[in-house]
């Protein structure tokens, strides 16, 4: 199976998501499926608000081919990324992990209504911890604990 993840940084950087994407991508692997990441590393936007995600959508676009050649997309948290290509190839499977909190207090309405969307529009959902469906309500399809030392 080719599968296509989406993460906003991956392994080798530091990191608990980055690090969990590099676990996931090896035991892929490791089963037989071909896995390609896009991380900020291929992509290199500005991070300019707006305008970096329009460029990100604009390089995805350019390099759609990866999309149209996966039989799976895994985002890991961007979904955002995603979205406007949900609707170009709606019959793509796509599913999404939410890794966990901003880290701002109260929770930004935004961030709120982002995970919600997300959750719609995918095939299923994965939260790393029962928290996500609390705070941001959703319900997820999986919990999964974990947690870097």
């Amino acid at each position: 199976m080719k599968i296509l993840f989406l993460t906003r940084r991956s392994w080798p950087d530091i990191g608990g998501v980055e690090k969990h994407v590099g676990e996931v991508a090896k035991a892929l692997k490791k089963k037989g499926h071909n896995l390609k990441i896009i991380s900020e590393k291929e992509i290199k936007y500005p991070h300019i608000k707006f305008f970096g995600l329009l460029f990100i959508w604009y390089w995805i676009w350019r390099n759609r081919k990866i999309i149209k050649n996966a039989n799976v997309i895994h985002c890991h948290d961007v979904f955002i990324w995603y979205l406007p290509f949900r609707f170009l190839y709606p019959k793509k499977a796509v599913y999404i992990t939410f890794h966990g909190w901003e880290g701002v207090w109260p929770i930004p309405l935004r961030n709120i209504l982002l995970k919600k969307v997300a959750a719609k529009l995918s095939w299923g959902t994965i939260a790393v911890g029962k928290y996500i469906e609390k705070y941001y309500g959703i319900k997820a399809d999986k919990i999964i604990y974990g947690g870097q030392n």
